[in-house]
């Protein structure tokens, strides 16, 4: 499995990716752990992966953690172009925004990252949780 670094957040995508794949080998490793070798660290991860809202919130979280991933991945490479990048940073930013903002906010905003920023601060600029675009 992949590790989480403590300096490095960007790892999380691949750690979270690799736990999904395996989701349910892992859950049934460690039932089997927590109740054979009576070990409280596999009681707990036991009681991690039986619990569905943890792999729901690992299946929303994974999407958006690719896209920061290969994003970094990009300036990371040795022939960036700075522009696009630039670019890349600020689609991204709209991209995540539009899926927990109002469009018409969004609209007014008019790609203003210094308005969206301010505009994140009021709850009603925010759509109700059965509107947000949380991904399949």
């Amino acid at each position: 499995m992949t590790k989480l670094s403590g300096t490095r957040w960007l790892s999380r995508y691949r750690a979270v990716e690799k736990i999904l794949a395996q989701y349910l080998e892992l859950e049934t490793f460690f039932t089997i752990n927590a109740n054979k070798e009576r070990c409280h660290s596999a009681q707990l991860l036991s009681n991690a992966y039986k619990n569905k809202t943890n792999k729901v919130y690992l299946t929303f979280l994974c999407p958006i953690l690719k896209q920061i991933y290969y994003l970094n991945l990009y300036f990371q490479s040795a022939n960036v172009d700075f522009y696009k990048a630039f670019e890349d940073v600020i689609t991204t930013i709209w991209s995540l925004a539009g899926q927990i903002i109002k469009p018409l906010i969004i609209i007014h905003l008019d790609k203003n990252l210094e308005l969206l920023s301010n505009a994140m601060k009021y709850d009603q600029n925010f759509l109700d949780l059965d509107s947000c675009d949380l991904g399949y």
